[in-house]
């Protein structure tokens, strides 16, 4: 039988359960160190600075991410576990994630893998990643740690690119190049598979593109600026970030908005400022991720688009350097003035082939090689160089040198140089630059035109002359004619045949010193020899008198003359009255002239810029429009021969040029049939007040205060007598003198207020040497002196007040001419009466009139318009008393024309005497 080994004894039970405790133990323990080590991991992964998570290896889900992480990503714990980074579209590229995950499962393990990751924001961080696989129940995990490198990664980033952007900037390569190797760059700091750069020209009219790249669409053309992105980063000067949906409202706010195409789903475009001024912009956009850029994009953006600009505007001065340059040489050479360059020593340096042809030589080159010495070889006068050098020597630059020179030939002309100097940076003088011009023909045609000029001056001045002594001999007896025939037209003893006469003539004599103002007003003009006088003046007085001088005239043909004075307009203005108002009298004494029926109508209003526009319009029968063109020329009158009115044809002529030198234009519309509109506008300054002068319509019968001496001088006695009849009725004293010597002796003796000076006078004593002496005399401080001139040009009044006249009357005058400046010279107060002009008689009373109680009856009956009950008592008053037959014939002239007021006037005056 076989042998069998012996059986051990069973252990014991206390053995058993010793060795049950000690497992038990065991695993307590191990636990124990399970759970402290769980523990310490999961407070260190909390904990973490860095970004922990944990994945399952296999489709990457997130079993568990730390604060750390969430904080970086943007995400919540609740948006990340159970989703893995691909959906969370964490990685930035894919490939990084496939190239990650490839290791991983190759390995077990990855170490300092570099990666761009996005936010749930958009912004994209550059981490340092390290994983392993850990043990954790269920399928394989793998536990990644990362690092934030984004700022690293950034500077990194940006001094490659700062360095990449200089020496591009720095190389000789085109534009295009340049363009191309900064998308390089930048593709190498973002998406930039679409990049774009757009340029605004010198004057920013043209936008153009030089470099474009865009995955759907080619390059614009250039065009104007418009309304587009491009445009409004250019005009803001600022970067704009913004979506396909923003982008829409932003270009319509902006006005007319067209899109081309389907937008980008996301476009950064930032300006290329120089000097805070955008010449251009870069742009990206992407079409798929609309969360490509965001702030961080911008901002390095925004430092390429500043190395970008610079290096642009500095290519773009570089080639405006060449174009200049290239231009300069064609303008140099192909120039029609001689161009030259010179050494201080005399030398030329450079020349075109203009000089050379000037000089005689066939080309530069041969003039260079033969002058060596400007000075002796080329100037006929070898001082002109010197002279050349001293006026360069101060003042860096001559012009308008003018010398003879000698051409190769050995003829000669003359030639005028502008000439400047060229120093280098220390202020020495490197050579002159100098442009040379052929003037010997001007010099000839100068030569010419100065002798004819010449012998203009002297026609001029002989004619000069003789229009000042004809203007003084004409003037002379018309101021006796008008200024008897202003006094005859007030006289109420006057019967209507007598006074028809002195209409007749006193209307003659205005016709005719009309046409001799005209005639000697336009060789005035031709002269340059006008001159305004401007004084402060009523502007509404003004107007309002010069519509009521035509106002009989216009009352007369039937028509309707209206005066239209704008609102807001100054009360006092300054100019000169009397010019304006022979401009004003010529427009309405020509639309009243040409009128027939209808009306005219004068208006003043104001215009911007401190302006006045006076316009007289009418419904006259108009001038036809082949006619506009002429109406302004001397002596011209247009129209139908047998419809022309009488006139000299140099009213309009005149009138131009008056406004003109008012500065102002004289403007005319006007068609047959429809009527014409002549209108100017000139500055008149608003003034505070104006001096009180008696009016037409105001006559002038005796001033306020004390009498007042006043002193008449004048070598033509109808002269002198004319001023006795007009001032001796009003109250003035007055004295005569014949001359100058006899004026300076009876001023002494009369001790005037005033002196109206006449200032041609015979002997050796003319009227301004008079007032020389009277005003070097104790009187002459005190006394006023009126110079008083028939002469045809303003050199007597510029001269009068040299001598010491305190005003001017020019001969002939008006007797409201005369109240004006005798009233201004003295500050007197007026006293006026209301009428029509016929009274008030200058003559003396007459011998006797009625009684009282007879007057009395009369004046009531001329109150009552009794006109046969007034006659009859008239006729019956020479029969009581042949004395009363001058009274009663005043009284039956004026009541065979119905003058009932003039009547009563007539009767107070006799009645107050």
């Amino acid at each position: 039988m076989p042998s069998t080994d012996p059986v051990p004894p069973p252990p014991s039970a206390a053995n058993a359960g010793e060795e049950l405790r000690r497992v038990q133990e065991a695993l307590r323990a191990s636990e124990a160190s399970r759970l402290e080590s769980r523990t310490l991991f999961e407070k260190s992964f909390h904990a973490s600075p860095a970004l922990m998570l944990i994945a399952r290896v296999g489709d990457g889900e997130l079993i568990e991410v730390n604060p750390a992480f969430l904080r970086n990503s943007g995400y919540t714990r609740e948006e990340v576990i159970g989703r893995s980074t691909l959906e969370l579209g964490l990685w930035v590229r894919r490939e990084e994630r496939d190239s990650f995950l490839q290791a991983m499962q190759a390995t077990g393990s990855v170490r300092d893998f570099e990666a761009n990751f996005r936010t749930k924001f958009g912004a994209v961080r550059t981490l340092l990643l390290n994983a392993d696989l850990v043990s954790m129940d269920g399928p394989p995990t793998m536990l990644t740690v990362a690092i934030d490198i984004s700022e690293r990664r950034r500077r990194e980033q940006v001094q490659e690119a700062t360095y990449r952007i200089s020496r591009a900037a720095l190389s000789d390569g085109d534009l295009n190049s340049f363009f191309a190797e900064i998308h390089l760059i930048v593709s190498g700091l973002m998406p930039a598979r679409n990049l774009y750069f757009a340029l605004l020209s010198h004057d920013r009219s043209l936008l153009t593109f030089p470099y474009f790249v865009d995955e759907r669409t080619s390059a614009p053309a250039p065009r104007k600026p418009g309304n587009g992105l491009t445009e409004l980063v250019i005009d803001s000067g600022q970067p704009l970030l913004t979506t396909a949906d923003q982008l829409t409202v932003l270009l319509r706010e902006r006005g007319s908005y067209k899109p081309m195409g389907e937008p980008a789903a996301l476009w950064l475009g930032v300006p290329m400022l120089i000097n805070g001024r955008a010449i251009g912009v870069i742009a990206v956009q992407d079409y798929h991720n609309g969360r490509a850029y965001g702030e961080e994009e911008k901002r390095l953006l925004m430092f390429v688009a500043e190395q970008a600009a610079t290096a642009v505007h500095r290519r773009q001065a570089e080639e405006a350097v060449r174009r200049a340059e290239r231009q300069y040489r064609g303008i140099f050479e192909n120039a029609l003035e001689g161009l030259y360059q010179t050494t201080p020593e005399g030398r030329f340096v450079r020349a075109n082939r203009a000089l050379a042809h000037m000089c005689g030589y066939e080309s530069a080159d041969e003039l260079i090689h033969a002058v060596n010495d400007i000075g002796h070889q080329v100037y006929v006068d070898r001082s002109r160089r010197a002279e050349f050098m001293r006026l360069i020597e101060t003042q860096d630059e001559v012009t308008d040198f003018e010398s003879e020179i000698y051409r190769r030939d050995g003829s000669r002309i003359w030639i005028s140089e502008s000439v400047r100097v060229v120093r280098n940076s220390a202020g020495e003088v490197v050579h002159f630059e100098g442009v040379a011009i052929d003037v010997t023909q001007q010099r000839e045609a100068a030569q010419a035109l100065q002798e004819a000029k010449d012998a203009a001056d002297t026609a001029s001045r002989a004619k000069s002359l003789f229009l000042a002594s004809v203007s003084h001999e004409l003037r002379t007896p018309l101021n006796g004619i008008l200024g008897y025939t202003q006094i005859l037209r007030r006289d109420a003893m006057l019967n209507e045949k007598q006074r028809e006469g002195v209409r007749v003539i006193h209307e003659s004599a205005e016709h005719l010193l009309v046409l001799i103002n005209d005639v000697l007003d336009l060789s005035k003009i031709e002269a340059g020899r006008i001159e305004l006088h401007p004084i402060d003046f009523d502007l509404a007085e003004f107007a309002r008198s010069a519509g009521q001088v035509f106002a009989a005239r216009a009352r007369e043909k039937n028509l309707l003359l209206e005066t239209a004075l704008a609102s807001g307009l100054p009360l006092f203005v300054r100019g000169d009255e009397a010019r304006l108002r022979q401009v004003v009298f010529n427009l309405l004494s020509n639309a009243v002239k040409f009128t027939s029926q209808g009306g005219v109508v004068f208006s003043v209003e104001s215009r911007p810029g401190g302006l006045l526009r006076f316009s007289v319009s009418d419904t006259g029968r108009g001038i036809a429009e082949s006619d506009l063109a002429r109406i302004f020329e001397p002596f011209t009158q247009v129209g139908d021969r047998t419809s022309i009115a009488g006139g000299t044809g140099l009213g309009l002529a005149i009138s131009r040029s008056l406004v003109e030198r008012m500065g102002g234009t004289l403007n005319v519309e006007s068609r047959p049939g429809w009527g014409s509109r002549f209108w100017f506008d000139v500055p008149l300054p608003a003034a505070q007040s104006a001096m009180q002068c008696a009016t037409p319509t105001r006559r002038v019968y005796g001033y306020e205060g004390p009498v007042q001496r006043v002193l008449v001088v004048d070598d033509i006695a109808a002269n002198r007598s004319v001023m006795a009849a007009m001032l001796s009725p009003l109250g003035f004293e007055l004295a005569e003198a014949a001359d100058g010597a006899s004026a300076v002796a009876e001023a002494g003796r009369f001790a005037p207020h005033l002196i109206l000076m006449d200032l041609r006078l015979p002997g050796d004593i003319d009227g301004l040497e008079a007032t020389r002496r009277i005003r070097a005399t104790p009187l002459g401080a005190t006394t006023r002196i009126v110079a008083v001139s028939a002469s045809a040009y303003d050199i007597d009044r510029r001269d009068c007040y040299d001598a010491g006249c305190d005003d001017f009357l020019a001969k002939p005058f008006r007797e409201e001419e005369l109240w004006s400046v005798i009233g201004n010279a003295l500050r007197l107060t007026w006293r006026f009466t209301e009428d029509t002009g016929e009274t008030r008689t200058p003559f003396p009373l007459l011998p006797k009139v009625p009684a009282p109680a007879e007057l009395d009856a009369l004046y009531e009956l001329a109150r009552k318009g009794d006109i046969l009950g007034l006659r009859s008592r008239a006729e019956a008053l020479p029969t009581s008393d042949a004395e009363l037959a001058p009274f009663a014939q005043g009284i039956l002239e004026l009541a065979g024309r119905f003058k009932m007021k003039a009547i009563r006037q007539f009767i107070e005056r006799h009645r107050a005497s």
